[in-house]
């Protein structure tokens, strides 16, 4: 699962935090009603990982403006990082309840509720439907959402839905691919790899992952030719990329196809 790495004041790019916490704890000083303050402070000591002293200064720069909403936020944030996720949700869901339509915020609770082993589908539709432009991220979280909950169809419609939005990214593809071979639907396997074989530059890897389909599949005679197919490509390749890691293993691999086909 992805991890959301959230602040809703983008102040930390600089410095060490423990000087910035000492910076700031001087400006409190100086100006010990700036709610502001306390929520900076706060996110410093959180990144920082002092959680009792990052709760307490959410909890003073509430009392200062009851109106500050990057509190819940952080507290959020606070709660997920130490896993007390029933206290993380709370925190998120206050939030989200006086920031609506806010993409990283659904996004957090998507998580939370991943966490906690929450169904969590709908808030990671409410992150892609209020992003400008939706992460893959997301795309494969709501998929993964689904399929926990056997709702495979509907994964694979999400998936979808992210390939017609940001375009046929492999990534996506292979999620449906491994998807479908984990239902034993060996054909609609077969036909998405096809369809990544036939635009890929580089096509080794794929006849490889359609011939282990295809042996799955006691597809045996297609098997072998995807197989042939693949070890073609990796002659065609320079020595130097033959003998690398992958390329060996890729082998050993087609190897073991050939050796089920044999036995079948």
């Amino acid at each position: 699962m992805i991890r959301i790495l959230l602040t809703s004041l983008g102040l930390f790019a600089h410095g060490d935090l423990h000087e910035q916490i000492e910076r700031t704890s001087r400006d409190i000083a100086a100006s010990p009603a700036n709610a502001a303050l306390y929520l900076k402070r706060g996110e410093l000591h959180r990144l920082h990982r002092e959680w009792t002293a990052a709760l307490a200064d959410y909890a003073q720069a509430e009392r200062l403006n009851g109106a500050i909403a990057g509190v819940d936020l952080g507290r959020a944030h606070a709660f997920a990082d130490q896993k007390r996720w029933t206290e993380a949700e709370a925190a998120i869901t206050r939030y989200i309840g006086r920031v609506p339509a806010n993409e990283t915020a659904f996004a957090l609770r998507a998580e939370i509720r991943d966490n906690a082993n929450k169904p969590s589908a709908a808030d990671w539709s409410s992150a892609i439907a209020a992003a400008i432009d939706p992460r893959v991220d997301y795309y494969i979280a709501l998929a993964e959402s689904h399929a926990r909950h056997d709702a495979n169809d509907e994964a694979l419609r999400a998936i979808d839905a992210g390939i017609a939005k940001l375009g046929p990214l492999a990534t996506l593809r292979q999620w449906a691919v491994e998807s479908l071979a984990r239902q034993r639907r060996w054909d609609e396997a077969i036909a998405r790899v096809d369809a990544l074989i036939a635009q890929a530059a580089r096509k080794e890897s794929w006849l490889a992952r359609k011939a282990e389909l295809q042996v799955a599949a006691r597809q045996f005679a297609g098997a072998e030719a995807s197989a042939n197919a693949a070890r073609g490509e990796i002659d065609r390749l320079p020595e130097r990329l033959r003998q690398t890691k992958a390329m060996l293993e890729l082998t050993a691999r087609l190897d073991a196809v050939s050796s089920g086909t044999a036995r079948r």
